[in-house]
């Protein structure tokens, strides 16, 4: 999903580079729309990731036991 939000925010307006699309009344339009859900797919990024984690970032993935991890957990002394 953060790839479609940036493909809207950066991506879609770059063809006003063209004068085809500068003056043209109904591609503004198309690409304002566009942009338009692009910066409500960032909204919606943000609030529902933010809520959805818990505070800690330790907690945000599962991690699995390397050996290292198991022999650094169960035979060093620090």
């Amino acid at each position: 999903m953060c790839t479609r939000a940036a493909a809207c925010n950066i991506g879609i307006p770059q063809v006003f580079w063209l004068k085809k699309f500068r003056v043209s009344t109904f591609w503004l339009w198309i690409i304002s729309f566009v942009v338009l859900v692009g910066m409500w797919l960032e909204r919606f990024i943000i609030v529902v990731v933010s809520l959805s984690r818990d505070f800690l970032t330790s907690s945000w993935a599962s991690t699995t036991d390397e050996w290292i991890g198991y022999f650094c957990r169960h035979h060093c002394l620090f």
